[in-house]
């Protein structure tokens, strides 16, 4: 990939440590007790010019986008630990996985808010394992 991107001109994709750091250049201000440097990170979404991650820190969970053809790597939205988790320690992002939305991708949506994102199914072909990787992730960092 990395060669493909230099012919063309295009950069390579973003590295988990830059979007920590990204993350916390845009939001530690605003929150100093947020964790950027321990978040967890899973990509659920690739392709050759693209790919989106879900960040988790210890207060929120992010959702990047970083597109090295269009040069957009940016914070697309961010759902707050007292929307994803209740008090008892349960989740309550309501997560909706729909498979069968083509033949290589499917759709997340992540409650109402954050609707028709897709995934690939080249990552995750069982979305039933994506639904388990999302929770887990929210758990460790936000549990």
């Amino acid at each position: 990939m990395q060669f493909w991107n230099k012919i063309l001109g295009y950069r390579d994709f973003a590295k988990l440590n830059d979007i920590k750091k990204d993350l916390e250049t845009k939001f530690g201000s605003s929150n100093p007790s947020e964790k950027y440097a321990d978040a967890s990170a899973l990509i659920f979404f690739k392709t050759k010019t693209q790919q989106t991650w879900l960040i988790a820190t210890n207060l929120a969970l992010y959702c990047i986008l970083d597109d090295t053809v269009i040069d957009i790597f940016h914070v697309k939205w961010g759902i707050k630990k007292n929307e994803l988790i209740n008090t008892s320690g349960q989740i309550i992002l309501d997560l909706k996985i729909e498979p069968n939305y083509r033949e290589n991708s499917g759709l997340i949506n992540f409650g109402l808010n954050h609707k028709n994102w897709l995934y690939s199914k080249k990552l995750y072909p069982d979305s039933s394992k994506l639904r388990n990787d999302i929770y887990e992730l929210i758990k460790a960092k936000l549990g």
